[in-house]
C-alpha cells in the first residue's frame, strides 16, 4: 500500500511539474511575442506607410518609428517619399541620394539642398532616425507634374533600391485649410479611396483632401508590385483636435498606415 501511494504521489508530482511548466513556457511564449510586437496587436513586417510631415501631429511619427524599429529586423534603408511642395529643382523627381539618382539615369535629379529644406523630407526623417540610427534614410520629393510613365519607372527603382527589407514612406498630410467637420467629411472620402487603392479617384483630389496625389500613386504601385496589400489604420486625427481648437476655420487632418 505504501509503495502504491508513492507511486501516486509521485505520478501527481510529476503532472505536477509537466503542469508548471507548461504554464512557464506559456508566460515566456507571450512575453517574447509582446517585446516582438508592439501595441495590443501584433505587428507584421511593415513594408510600406503612409505618415504626416506636420510637427503638430509629430505623435504619428514617432508612433511609427516605434513600430518599425521594435520589429526586431535590421532594416536596409527607408526611403521617404512627399511632394515638392514649393515646385522647386529641375525635375519631376529630386533626392538627396545619389545612388538612386544614379539606378534613375536621369530620371531623378540630385538635389540635396532643395529636398533638405523641404518639410516633407526633414519632419519625418528627423523622427525615424531617432529610432533607427544605423538604417539609411534617404527622400525623394514628387511634383504634381510627375507623369504616370515616370511613377512606373521610379517604383522598378525604388523595388531594386528597398529589397526585401526596406521600407517606403508616404510622407502626405490629408485635408487642408477647412474647419474640422468639413475636414473629417473630405477625410472619409479619402479615405475609401485609401482602402480600394483606388489611384485613379485619388488624382483628382486637390488640397481639400490631401497635398499629394502623385506619392500616394507611387506608394500604391510600389505595394501592388511587391504584394504587400494588407494593411491597418493605426491612427486619423485633425490638427484642431491635437491642439483643441475645434472651432478654427483652417485645419489639417493626418492619417497613419502601415502596410505589409
Amino acid at each position: 500500500m505504501k509503495k502504491l501511494r508513492r507511486h501516486q504521489e509521485t505520478k501527481h508530482l510529476n503532472r505536477t511539474l509537466v503542469f508548471s511548466f507548461g504554464l512557464l513556457f506559456l508566460f515566456l511564449l507571450v512575453s517574447f511575442l509582446k517585446d516582438r510586437f508592439t501595441g495590443s496587436e501584433m505587428t507584421p513586417k511593415i513594408r510600406g506607410a503612409i505618415v504626416t510631415h506636420h510637427e503638430v501631429a509629430q505623435e504619428l511619427m514617432i508612433d511609427l518609428g516605434k513600430k518599425i524599429s521594435n520589429q526586431g529586423r535590421v532594416l536596409s534603408n527607408i526611403i521617404i517619399v512627399g511632394p515638392n511642395h514649393d515646385e522647386l529643382g529641375g525635375g519631376n523627381l529630386l533626392s538627396d541620394d545619389e545612388l538612386l539618382v544614379y539606378k534613375s539615369e536621369k530620371l531623378i535629379t540630385h538635389d540635396e539642398v532643395v529636398v533638405n529644406r523641404d518639410h516633407a523630407c526633414f519632419a519625418p526623417r528627423s523622427v525615424l532616425q531617432k529610432y533607427l540610427p544605423n538604417t539609411k534614410i534617404s527622400c525623394i520629393l514628387v511634383s504634381s507634374r510627375t507623369r504616370e510613365e515616370e511613377i512606373k519607372k521610379i517604383v522598378e527603382i525604388l523595388k531594386s533600391s528597398l529589397g526585401e527589407d526596406g521600407v517606403l514612406v508616404a510622407s502626405v498630410d490629408f485635408s487642408h485649410y477647412l474647419p474640422l467637420r468639413d475636414a473629417l467629411e473630405k477625410d472619409s472620402i479619402t479615405w475609401k479611396y485609401i482602402e480600394e487603392f483606388d489611384v485613379e479617384a485619388l488624382q483628382k483630389l486637390n488640397n481639400d483632401h490631401l497635398d499629394s496625389p502623385k506619392t500616394m500613386a507611387i506608394l500604391f504601385e510600389y505595394l501592388k508590385n511587391i504584394g504587400a496589400m494588407n494593411f491597418s489604420k493605426v491612427k486619423h486625427v485633425n490638427s484642431a483636435q491635437i491642439l483643441g481648437t475645434l472651432d478654427s476655420s483652417s485645419t489639417t487632418s493626418y492619417f497613419e498606415v502601415i502596410y505589409w
